[in-house]
């Protein structure tokens, strides 16, 4: 269900597990770095050698990136919260959107992914024609610890892509 990908997505987000969370989430982060790689003329050891220096880390593929990424998130998280901190997450309504809403969504999305991550043809990560069916899911996230503890609310934008319920936009809350 819409509610229950947007949760599984959060929950993953929340502990900095990337690889989980883009199970729940669309675009495909490999299929993003691909197209980047393809417009940079770029291998992939050579994309992944620049990754790692921007990072200060040593990547060498998709895995190495997501395993760095989770690591550092949870550092964080016990830097803030302590070490046995509980990440929990709450949907608080999922609402179908009108065909209108949806269209003026996948607009967003295809501008997004044109100019925010400068891939030129959208379709190559995300079929944005494909998708008929769209629900605004609004989400609630605790982090508690020991040392402390948040709750961040946010609105996340969820679609059926190649059958299954994925996140396709953030609009609010975790950074956003």
């Amino acid at each position: 269900s819409p509610a229950k990908a947007a949760k599984n997505f959060t929950n993953a987000i929340g502990v900095g597990d990337l690889k989980t969370a883009y199970k729940y989430g669309a675009p495909d982060m490999g299929d993003v770095f691909k197209a980047q790689l393809k417009k940079e003329g770029k291998t992939n050891k050579e994309f992944y050698e620049e990754l790692g220096k921007e990072l200060d880390a040593k990547i060498k593929n998709l895995n190495q990136y997501y395993n760095y990424m989770k690591k550092e998130a949870q550092k964080e998280l016990k830097d803030e919260y302590g070490s046995n901190y509980k990440v929990t997450t709450k949907v608080l309504s999922s609402e179908k959107l009108s065909n209108k809403e949806r269209d003026d969504l996948l607009d967003g999305c295809e501008y997004f992914i044109k100019q925010g991550l400068k891939i030129s043809d959208p379709d190559s990560i995300l079929k944005l024609s494909k998708i008929k069916k769209v629900y605004k899911v609004e989400v609630e996230v605790t982090i508690k610890g020991k040392k402390g503890s948040e709750t961040e609310t946010g609105t996340l934008y969820v679609a059926k892509v190649s059958g299954k319920w994925k996140v396709i936009w953030i609009a609010s809350g975790f950074g956003v």
